[in-house]
């Protein structure tokens, strides 16, 4: 397959995705984000649902980092109400998503801000290609080694309602990294830095996996050189809008009805169906997914006394308390397009997003559009671009991969930093974006196309002949 085959072969599946090469292919990456990355505008947002969103906000971040955090974090997002909802749950390593956490990372800086916001759907099981259950890194020789958090057991469990991580998990981890091909000194660091993050008794007394990704997803950007005082808030899409839709179903919303009344949801159906991330006949789920006893989501339909499984067995109520006891309780959580609906649509954060996202967001907004007209305003953009590009990668011998976050934190020196900065102003969108053409083509069709080599951006990494030794 040649280069423009496989180019046009994604372009089909993702007619958005050329759109932005385009209209901003030229853009460096920064030049990109400068552009479309939102400031908050306070004169038309509604008040009263700001108020409902920063109860179910608030209530986690302090949680999670204490009164002083919160209200700091408060303060940044309203200058904004922007987050990348790109990413995957787990931890945030993988190179699909860091090099564009770290590009929004250095733009919040130019715009003297503080805080990263991430959503992260953790709806996705372990297993996915993301690499949701674990680290990854590159050892001396290049080779990819991935560090197993959590094991193979729970593969098809759901992230945001996945088992807690165990000490035994943690020793496993440090026995991957003895026996992995890194200098002393790399081992000495890595071993490090899972102690002080990861194997800590206030993680051990979380009851979720997701939740255990909270504060190591804050504390790992601190390890890079330049990053040390990033504020990287990074939440479940499902945590979050668990915790807002609790929150309507005490207030009289167009949620509450979007929940309660069996019109609004026939209209749901109506305009929703076979759209990316809600329903159709043979795939996706009505508004929640149900969680089974072994943590794997399975889907709902619709009946007018409530959410019924695949067999007919009747699985949730339609009333606010019977809803209010299982979003508690984890038994069910948003599936996509709910979740998009709360957060776009009714509280008007701009979410950017991946390749794909940038396609079905739009979409689903249309079908917003229909169902709620008085809650959409042409003001919420859907096609900001933050993942799924190349900017750091590490060499070795003229040989060079994308790096993932660890391999950033593993192979830096004092020069990395002024590195990325260059390569974000440097290399444009269209040369980011190119990189990625096998892997959007085998996300897309399932097909690999090893023999297609395009070319990777300059290296910000390497390695060198003395870290091996």
């Amino acid at each position: 397959m040649t280069e423009e085959e496989l180019a046009q072969s994604v372009f089909k599946a993702k007619p958005k995705l050329k759109d932005t090469i385009d209209g901003y292919g030229a853009n460096t990456y920064a030049a990109y984000l400068k552009e479309k990355c939102p400031r908050a505008n306070q004169d038309i947002r509604d008040h009263f649902l700001d108020e409902i969103f920063f109860r179910a906000f608030n209530k986690i971040v302090e949680r999670f980092f204490g009164p002083r955090f919160r209200a700091e974090a408060k303060e940044e997002l309203t200058k904004t109400f922007f987050a990348s909802t790109a990413e995957h749950g787990g931890i945030l390593c993988h190179p699909f998503f860091s090099d564009s956490f770290l590009s929004r990372a250095l733009h919040t800086k130019t715009c003297n801000d503080e805080l990263v916001l991430t959503l992260a759907c953790s709806g996705i099981s372990l297993d996915n290609s993301s690499y949701a259950r674990g680290l990854v890194f590159h050892d001396n020789e290049l080779n990819e080694v991935r560090l197993h958090i959590k094991s193979l057991k729970e593969q098809h469990s759901s992230v945001y309602v996945c088992q807690p991580y165990t000490k035994e998990d943690i020793l496993r981890v440090y026995s991957e990294i003895e026996n992995s091909k890194l200098s002393p000194s790399q081992k000495k660091v890595l071993t490090s830095l899972v102690h002080n993050v990861f194997d800590r008794e206030d993680q051990y007394s979380l009851t979720t996996y997701d939740e255990q990704t909270i504060r190591p997803n804050w504390l790992l950007p601190k390890h890079i050189r330049g990053f040390e005082h990033l504020e990287h808030l990074f939440l479940s899409q499902e945590l979050l809008v668990s915790e807002l839709l609790q929150q309507h179903l005490h207030n009289n919303t167009f949620l509450t009805s979007l929940l309660l009344d069996p019109q609004t949801q026939k209209e749901y159906l109506e305009h929703f169906e076979g759209k990316t991330g809600a329903h159709n006949n043979t795939k996706g789920t009505f508004l929640f997914w149900g969680v089974s006893e072994k943590n794997v989501r399975i889907p709902l339909h619709y009946s007018a006394d409530g959410w019924y499984t695949k067999e007919g067995n009747l699985f949730l109520k339609r009333d606010a308390e019977t809803i209010l006891e299982a979003l508690q309780q984890k038994r069910i959580f948003p599936c996509m397009a709910l979740t998009f609906i709360t957060l776009s649509f009714v509280h008007q954060i701009t979410c950017s997003g991946g390749f794909s996202q940038i396609n079905y967001l739009g979409e689903l907004k249309d079908g917003h559009a229909k169902l709620s007209p008085s809650t959409v305003t042409d003001s919420i953009a859907t096609d900001i671009f933050t993942a799924d590009i190349v900017l750091n990668t590490l060499e070795k011998d003229t040989i060079r991969v994308p790096a993932t976050l660890l391999d950033i934190i593993l192979y830096q020196d004092d020069t990395t930093y002024a590195r990325f900065i260059e390569a974000t102003e440097q290399v444009t969108l269209k040369d980011a974006i190119w990189a990625m053409m096998p892997e959007y083509y085998k996300i897309i069709t399932g097909e690999s196309v090893d023999q297609t080599h395009l070319p990777l951006p300059p290296a910000t990494l390497h390695v060198k002949r003395d870290t091996y030794i």
